[in-house]
């Protein structure tokens, strides 16, 4: 039981991207199908699909930082010594992670304030669409700051050596 809800927690990411990967999907598939057979098509499955790919999008942010895939621009740190890169890139994970938090609390703030407003089609609530937003970037702070100790950690115990970016963090 311990071991499977730590493989949940570790995967957590993944698992709700997929679900709404395969909710988009099948709609988009759904609604083609229906539009250019049948000549009619479903009113909210545009909606849904749209909806399902920005939970995708933001939850995705999480899923990038995890593995370490995120876009950087790593010419001039590379040129650095291995114990400097090792340093720079601390630094501009710490950097990174405060962005999220100033992020994490204007999205929240947006979604909260939104809650008011509904989708024209499926009548839902736009806070749990554009809570998204803030819930991507926590779940990516929460795996930054495990990158942040793993890589101090690795710095301390290998001074000099390069850390291996394509480890995946413990759980």
């Amino acid at each position: 039981m311990k071991k499977k809800l730590l493989w949940v927690l570790n995967h957590i990411e993944e698992i709700i991207t997929f679900c709404f990967f395969i909710v988009m999907s099948v709609f988009v598939v759904i609604q083609v199908f229906l539009r250019y057979i049948f000549g009619f098509s479903i009113p909210f499955a545009e909606e849904l699909a749209r909806f399902s790919y920005v939970w995708v999008a933001f939850i995705g942010i999480s899923i990038s930082t995890k593995y370490r895939e995120s876009i950087q621009i790593d010419f001039f740190v590379e040129q650095l010594p291995p114990f400097s890169q090792k340093i720079v890139r601390i630094v501009i994970n710490v950097g990174t992670f405060l962005l999220l938090l100033i992020l994490i609390v204007l999205g929240s703030n947006y979604a909260w304030r939104n809650r008011i407003m509904f989708s024209p089609a499926l009548q839902i609530s736009m806070f749990f669409v554009y809570i998204s937003f803030p819930l991507g970037f926590f779940m990516a702070s929460i795996r930054l700051i495990g990158l942040v100790i793993q890589d101090l950690h690795l710095l301390s115990l290998n001074k000099g050596n390069k850390i291996n970016t394509e480890q995946e963090p413990e759980a």
